[in-house]
Formats: structure tokens, C-alpha cells, sequence
């Protein structure tokens, strides 16, 4: 037993041993889940008609309408085993009895069960269930009444019958017609009538051809329901009305009991859904698959049209999916090459901007340097002091020749210091004396111009280095 914490309400979990199939299911059911409930979805499990389950492990006294919080299951889960009741041997002597779906009271349930003989009882259950309506008269919905159908007609007929489709009628339409063309097939509403004296005879001769079944198998979804009680008549034709449109709802509603049983076939012809014919009970076997095969064969090239057009619009889908893609990719490329071109100029535009940023900074710091050494720069001597005067000329590479004086006790610090305030520093520039050629910038600093002797005047050579 689990708790739903969301809900505070009591989950009981079913171990079922299917042993046709050797196979086991866990079912979680919350705790006012009823035994019948139980048994229809062991059935959409395991294949096995609610009225063939053979059921070991339920407490005494079960019944269909009883709720699973009420019979004592054991925890922390209940198992169960169910197998499938075989069509030639003997009824089982324990016959459940849905007491929700009968008038007699509980207590009539006991004393029918103290005062019946075995035999009696069989048979009083077997000609119950053949008797009885495919679907009860008070069937909640089509879900339910679809699974009433399949189980009913199962019992009745045997097990060499159609594979119904369970479900409402609107889940059989979308499983057979609402697919592409390449998985779409025809939907064939089965119609049946109690009433009718047609029915037994082609539920069992037709209905039950092993080469009818093969074609329901192989081309159709096969949906079922029995118009035997008013109400599910007019349930039935409440849900085609809805599904198929008036002219499906008006055509049953002109069928009479007498013309029941009755197959519709319905198609998808492109974006319609429609009814393709009507076969009425009271032919034989033959008759009955020549139309059959009519209508397969007329549905196939239906199908075929469809199939190369989806074909052709699914090429031209896949081409345009694939001029797209080339135009994102292109697109894509585009602007990995716009964002590229974006960066490089940006890193250029930083790059230009921090060169720019270092000469300005560079720049400052040589006028800074320049006005410093142009402060201690000792003045010009004046011109006929004497021996002890030089006069030197300079020829820069680009720009006219100039000159300056200087004393002949002047170090070379001095004139280096003339010519960085002039703006050639010695650092860029060699200072090349004529005659011996010579760098003077390798010499020492701190010797004089006399000491280099570049008196009474002397012509240097500046040169970029």
C-alpha cells in the first residue's frame, strides 16, 4: 500500500501473474478501484476477455463491484494470478456475479449461491452472459462500451473473431484515417443487432472466415458496437454525428434491424473523411469479400496518388529545409565573418589607440626630458671669446645644416644635450665627426671637445640609426 502525498489518497499495487504468457504486471490502483475495473485493465494487458479470466488470490466472497480498500489486500503489495479459461472445457464452479449491474440485492446473491446446484449454475451463468446484450444498457461511455463489445462478442463467438479496436469511435477514426498515406487504412464499423435473425450466422460464418479476418487484419481498423439497446443507439449516433458528419449519422439512422448486421467502411480521401459503402448482413462470404477486396483495391490507388504527392511534397519540404539550412549556414558564415572583421578592427582600433596612448605618453616624457636637459643647458658662448670658443656645424639626413659654439673645456655631455633639445636624440641618431671618421656617441661622455679634438671647429654628420 503507497500514499499519494500530493492526494492523501491510498494506492493499492497488484502483482499479476499472467500465466498463458508467463509474464508478470504491477498494477497501482488507487484504493476505490473496483475488481471488474481490475479485470478490464488486465485485460488491455494481457489479451484476455474479462469473461474467459480464471483469477487465484482474491479473498473470499469477492465480487466485480467490490473496492480494492475494502478486501484486505496484502502489503506491501497483493498478488494475484489470472490465466484464460479455455473454450472447450467446463465453466469453473465459482461464478462472480457483477451486482452492480443486476437488481438483486446482496442478500439475494447468498441465497443463490447456498440453494443452486453446481450444474445449475453453470448453465444459468453461461445462458446469462449469451443472452445478454454485447453492451449493458447503462454503459458509462463509448471507452467502456467498446470494451463491453469486444469482451461480449469474444464469449459469444469464440476466439476466431476480429481484432476490435477498443476505444471511442473518434480514437478508431485517428488510428486508421488520420495517419500519412503510407500507414493510413480503411475504418470498418462493425453494426450489430440482437434483433436481427441475420446476426448469428454472420458473426460465425463471416465475421469468423479465417480469410475475412486476414483482410480485416491486413487493411483495416475494425471498430464494433451493438445498437440492440435505444441508448446506445443513440449514443452511437451522437458520436458519428460528431466523427463523420450528418450524412454517416443520417445513412445508420436508415438502417433497419433487418438489414443488421451491417459493416460501414469508411476512407481519408486527402482531406475528407467519408463513407465509402455500406455491406449489409444477408449476403454470403464470397459476396462479402469481393467488396472487400473492391474496396481495398480502389483504396490502394487512392493511396498510391496520395503517397507520390506526399512523396513530391516531401521532396520539395526537404529541398526547401535544405536551402534554408544552406542560407542560415551562409548566413551563419556571414556573420561569423562580419563579427571576425568586427574584432580585428576593434583589437586594430585598441592597438592604434595604446600605440597612440604610448607615443603621447612617450612623447611627454622626451619634452619633459628636453625642457629638464634645455634648463641645465649651458648658454651659447658669444662669438670672438677667443681660442677657447668651437664652433661646430651639424648636417641632419632631411633638414637644412645648423650650428652652435661651444667651449673647448665643454664635454661631449653637453653637446649630446645641445642636439636632444634640438630633437635628435642619441639614442636615434649617430654623431659622425668628418676627419678621422669617428662615432662620437661610443666615445666617453665626460671628455671634452678639446680632449676629441674637434677644435677650433668642426663639421659633424648626423645619421638615423
Amino acid at each position: 500500500m503507497e500514499i499519494d502525498e500530493d492526494t492523501n489518497q491510498v494506492t493499492h499495487v497488484l502483482k499479476i501473474y499472467d500465466e498463458s504468457k508467463n509474464k508478470e504486471y504491477r498494477l497501482s490502483l488507487p484504493g476505490h478501484t473496483t475488481v471488474a475495473q481490475v479485470k478490464r485493465d488486465t485485460f488491455t494487458l494481457t489479451g484476455i476477455p474479462v469473461l474467459r479470466q480464471v483469477w487465484c488470490g482474491w479473498p473470499d466472497l469477492v465480487r466485480d463491484n467490490s473496492l480494492l480498500e475494502h478486501l484486505g489486500l496484502d502489503e506491501p503489495f497483493h498478488c494475484l494470478t489470472v490465466s484464460s479459461e479455455n473454450s472447450d472445457a467446463v465453466l469453473a464452479p465459482t461464478v462472480y456475479i457483477d451486482l452492480a449491474e443486476t437488481d438483486s440485492s446482496h442478500e439475494d446473491f447468498e441465497d443463490a449461491a447456498e440453494n443452486f446446484a453446481v450444474d445449475d449454475e453453470m448453465f444459468a451463468a453461461s445462458s446469462s452472459n449469451r443472452n445478454a446484450p454485447l453492451i449493458p444498457n447503462d454503459v458509462e461511455d463509448e471507452t467502456a462500451g467498446s470494451v463491453h463489445f469486444i469482451d461480449g462478442f469474444t464469449y459469444r463467438y469464440g476466439e476466431n473473431t476480429p481484432n476490435f479496436f477498443p476505444g471511442p469511435l473518434e480514437d478508431a477514426i485517428n488510428e486508421a484515417c488520420m495517419k500519412p498515406a503510407k500507414e493510413r487504412r480503411m475504418l470498418g464499423i462493425y453494426l450489430h443487432h440482437d434483433g436481427s435473425v441475420l446476426t448469428n450466422v454472420f458473426c460465425t460464418e463471416v465475421l469468423g472466415s479465417e480469410s475475412v479476418l486476414q483482410m480485416f487484419t491486413n487493411n483495416f481498423v475494425l471498430w464494433g458496437w451493438d445498437l440492440t439497446n435505444t441508448e446506445n443507439r443513440n449514443m452511437f449516433l451522437a458520436s458519428a454525428l460528431k466523427s463523420l458528419g450528418g450524412p454517416v449519422a443520417d445513412t445508420v439512422r436508415k438502417i433497419t434491424v433487418t438489414e443488421l448486421p451491417a459493416l460501414l467502411i469508411i476512407v481519408r480521401s486527402r482531406s475528407n473523411t467519408e463513407l465509402f459503402n455500406v455491406i449489409n448482413g444477408n449476403i454470403g462470404i464470397n459476396e462479402f469479400m469481393t467488396l472487400l477486396i473492391h474496396a481495398v483495391d480502389v483504396h490502394s490507388q487512392m493511396l498510391e496518388t496520395e503517397i507520390k504527392e506526399d512523396e513530391l511534397r516531401a521532396a520539395r519540404e526537404r529541398i526547401k529545409i535544405e536551402q534554408d539550412q544552406a542560407f542560415q549556414q551562409s548566413l551563419q558564415a556571414d556573420r561569423a565573418k562580419e563579427e571576425a572583421k568586427r574584432k580585428q578592427q576593434l583589437e586594430q582600433s585598441r592597438e592604434e589607440e595604446r600605440i597612440r596612448n604610448e607615443q603621447e605618453a612617450e612623447n611627454k616624457r622626451r619634452e619633459v626630458e628636453r625642457l629638464t636637459i634645455q634648463s641645465e643647458l649651458p648658454e651659447e658662448p658669444a662669438e670672438g671669446c677667443g681660442e677657447g670658443t668651437i664652433k661646430i656645424r651639424f648636417r641632419p639626413p632631411k633638414t637644412a645644416p645648423f650650428e652652435r659654439r661651444f667651449l673647448a673645456n665643454d664635454k661631449l655631455k653637453v653637446l649630446f644635450n645641445f642636439l636632444i633639445v634640438s630633437g635628435y636624440r642619441i639614442e636615434e641618431y649617430k654623431v659622425i665627426s668628418s676627419w678621422p671618421r669617428r662615432d662620437l656617441t661610443t666615445c666617453d661622455h665626460n671628455l671634452t671637445l678639446d680632449q676629441v679634438k674637434l677644435h677650433p671647429q668642426e663639421t659633424l654628420i648626423l645619421e638615423e640609426r
